[in-house]
């Protein structure tokens, strides 16, 4: 470790004295840096917030390891100064709530604005989050720490509503976990890491903690709540031998689709989003993968059986005013196996494998030329060379080309639809994407209104969860014989990235 925190050190100095890195990402250098909270108890005199426009968490990667690597949240709380893999454990949320690849040196952004949602409108205690790289391969990820240059920091786009002093947030606390020593504690370290150093190793573990202001609402008045569980029957109601269904994420939107709150089920299956001001909701459920939603409003019963719409997970809306509460916005969960003939989905990573480039075969080129927009500005994918560049999501010039990934999964999407897959489930989102494509291509990103860029990353996670069998058919990984599907696919992403690194300068960070 000692050899590593003298190369970081060495580099950073380097990096300082030559300009040759930022450490600012382009994209922060216009963020409002007024103030940073370094700790102590969370801000409190703030004006009520409705949502947040956006969250991101950046971090430097001083040594990549080209390996896919996720953000979940600690659930426990943790001492930069005493934390080690033992008192620690694996006290972190079974949720990922975002993820990138560590492709390359430099700083890296996450959207992690779901975990902050939470964390600020008080949804859930906040003990920091957790990087975990999850696949059991080397080399490890190392980060520079808040004691170094290159502090993690997250940079918060607040609504007008909220009156917050400033939109940067740096680390107030990081360390590192080592499974192989787990009775150390690295909280004073330059660097932090996740993943394995060699084959003999074993795993380490990244804690990062942000002090944030707490929302405050006003005029409370009443609440929503329900009941999510697995439906063994699949009759839509709920039945005594039933159980719940804990730690899944339920989130509530205003009806017309503003961002409010996300919480998650506790060990019955139970949710609750109270203190609710006078207004109309809708609650929506991210599904567990392989499964989808009870037929809903069977029976006379409404206390029992499952309100989500089965195509979208999704509640009607509910109108919160005075003495009106609902408490019976229930789910079920049903598990789902799709068939062939169902025309199931695959993954942006199957395709990008299957372009001949790799081990597999190239099936892509039979169903090219597709079209990406409908306009001026519309992108003909009609080589392998460019549907493989497009699949590996790499932008043209930044990192953090919304338009460039907005096009990986559009392309999957529209390989899966011409390989049988039903488009119902997103056919008007389809023809909105193609609409706005055929007028802005990747160069009109960074001129986009934040409004305008808040949608194609919707666009983008509603394309992701079709093509990962969230919505739609279903996903093609149920019907596949190998077992390993999964881990190939980040083995992939190391592969490629190593082949492929020296012509793509831009990180492939994941929304």
């Amino acid at each position: 470790m000692g050899k590593h925190l003298a190369s970081l050190l060495a580099l950073s100095l380097f990096c300082f004295a030559f300009s040759g890195c930022s450490l600012e990402p382009d994209s922060a250098k216009t963020s409002n840096l007024s103030g940073t909270i370094m700790g102590g108890e969370p801000e409190t005199d703030f004006a009520p917030t409705t949502g947040l426009d956006s969250a991101t968490l950046y971090i430097y990667v001083a040594s990549p390891s080209f390996q896919t690597v996720y953000v979940y949240r600690a659930l426990s709380p943790w001492a930069e100064t005493t934390v080690t893999q033992n008192n620690f454990s694996d006290s972190y949320s079974s949720v990922s709530y975002g993820s990138f690849i560590a492709s390359s040196v430099g700083w890296h952004s996450i959207d992690i604005s779901d975990l902050v949602y939470g964390w600020i409108n008080d949804s859930f205690p906040n003990y920091g989050l957790v990087l975990d790289q999850d696949i059991s391969t080397f080399p490890q990820a190392i980060y520079f720490t808040r004691e170094s240059m290159f502090k993690p920091y997250l940079d918060i786009a607040f609504p007008p509503t909220f009156s917050s002093p400033q939109n940067r947030f740096e680390s107030d606390a990081d360390a590192f976990v080592d499974g192989s020593n787990p009775n150390s504690t690295d909280g004073s370290s330059l660097a932090m890491m996740t993943g394995w150093a060699d084959n003999n190793s074993a795993e380490y573990k990244s804690l990062i903690h942000f002090s944030l202001p707490v929302a405050q609402q006003t005029e409370p008045s009443g609440s929503i709540g329900g009941h999510i569980w697995f439906d063994s029957n699949s009759d839509g109601l709920q039945d005594p031998t039933e159980i719940g269904a804990s730690r899944i994420v339920v989130k509530l939107r205003t009806c017309d689709a503003g961002y409010l709150d996300i919480t998650e089920t506790d060990i019955n299956g139970n949710y609750l989003f109270d203190s609710l001001p006078y207004g109309d909701y809708r609650v929506f459920v991210d599904l567990p993968a392989g499964y989808t939603v009870s037929p809903n409003d069977l029976g006379i019963n409404d206390s029992i059986d499952s309100d989500f719409d089965t195509l979208f997970a999704h509640t009607i809306c509910y109108t919160v005013d005075s003495g009106n509460n609902s408490t019976d916005a229930d789910c079920g969960l049903v598990e789902y196996v799709p068939t062939i003939d169902d025309g199931c989905t695959q993954k942006r990573e199957y395709f990008k494998k299957r372009c001949g480039f790799n081990h597999e075969a190239d099936i892509v080129s039979a169903l090219l030329p597709i079209q990406l927009g409908s306009g001026d500005y519309a992108f003909n994918v009609d080589s392998i060379h460019t549907a493989y560049y497009l699949l590996k999501a790499h932008g043209s010039g930044s990192q953090w080309n919304g338009i460039v990934k907005l096009y990986g999964e559009l392309l999957t999407a529209k390989l899966n639809i011409k390989r049988g897959a039903s488009d119902s489930a997103i056919s008007t989102q389809l023809m909105e994407i193609d609409t706005f494509l055929g007028s802005h291509d990747r160069s009109f990103w960074t001129k986009l209104e934040k409004k305008d860029k808040k949608k194609v990353k919707q666009w983008k996670k509603l394309l992701k969860k079709y093509n990962e069998g969230k919505i739609g058919p279903g996903s093609c990984s149920e019907l596949d014989d190998s077992n390993d599907e999964k881990e190939d696919d980040h083995k992939d992403h190391e592969d490629d990235d190593k082949g492929h690194n020296k012509h793509h300068d831009d990180d492939d960070d994941a929304d």
